[in-house]
């Protein structure tokens, strides 16, 4: 049986890897992570070999109870095959994406940070007992396109001329 946890698994990226695992390997079975599981998709909320669990990835102190659900699902000694971590944060009720220096705001990028980098580390780390068996583990952190900052060509609404390659 693969095992694979999904970070994210409400969002686009994270149910689409979620269903392509699934449709992929018929023998697997995923947990999916995410800040609220009503709004994952309807194809996961109702699969027998989906779990989704709540996880908020800017809270840390909420590793406690994803470890002890995925205790339930995969206990430690069996470990994990695969680890995806596609949590991230773009803008929320109170983040915005920053056009403009003046735009600047210290709690969000604070809020930012710890949902797109401390968050996986964190998690990273409150796995440590699903990744340590020999079997070869598949760890990956994906980012959606719109994160690029070679890729963003627009400042304050006038193109930014792409770097050239010698």
């Amino acid at each position: 049986m693969k095992r694979v946890l999904i970070a994210g698994a409400s969002g686009a990226i994270g149910a689409a890897l979620a269903e392509a695992i699934l449709a992929e390997y018929p023998d697997s079975r995923v947990v999916g992570l995410c800040r609220d599981p009503d709004r994952a998709p309807e194809t996961l909320r109702s699969s027998d070999r989906v779990t989704l669990v709540p996880w908020d990835a800017g809270d840390s102190s909420s590793l406690a109870s994803v470890t002890d659900a995925l205790e339930l699902v995969f206990p430690a000694r069996e470990g994990i095959d695969t680890l995806i971590y596609a949590a991230g944060l773009l803008h929320s009720d109170t983040v915005f994406p920053e056009k403009r220096l003046e735009d600047l705001s210290a709690d969000a990028m604070n809020q930012a940070f710890a949902v797109n980098v401390t968050g996986f580390g964190m998690l990273v780390q409150a796995l440590i007992p699903w990744l340590r068996h020999k079997e070869l583990k598949r760890i990956a952190a994906i980012s959606a396109k719109v994160g690029s900052i070679t890729d963003n060509r627009w400042v304050a609404g006038t193109p930014i001329a792409a770097p050239r390659r010698p």
